[in-house]
């Protein structure tokens, strides 16, 4: 559930807050800087979310609102890394991230259903 949640935030975070992208990048998933920082996470104040069973993603937040969310559902987003700069004005209402985990798991059907 925890999981969820955080990767709720990240994906409405991206869609309604605007959030400052400048160098904010796609990097490798196995490169160093990912493995870095993904180590580093919380022994620098972060907070980190490991890949389970729920969510094929896995990130950090660091306490200065920068971080990376790596993993996914296809093939791209399983090798890549994407980076963000900043966090989202505010945080996202109960309703918000209710709507945002219903709209995940109608497009993880809908890519289901597409698979060959």
């Amino acid at each position: 559930m925890k999981t969820n949640v955080i990767v709720a935030v990240l994906v409405l975070a991206g869609t309604f807050g605007p959030m400052g992208n400048a160098g904010a990048e796609r990097i490798k998933a196995n490169s160093k800087d990912s493995g870095k920082a993904f180590t580093a996470c919380d022994s620098n104040g972060g907070v980190s979310w490991p890949q389970s069973a729920e969510s094929p993603t896995y990130g950090c937040i660091d306490k200065d609102g920068h971080g990376l969310v790596c993993g996914g559902g296809t093939a791209e987003q399983k090798a890549t890394c994407d980076t963000f700069m900043t966090v989202p004005p505010r945080l996202p209402t109960r309703d918000e991230v209710f709507y945002a985990e219903q709209a995940a798991a109608r497009r993880s059907e809908r890519e289901k259903a597409a698979a060959p």
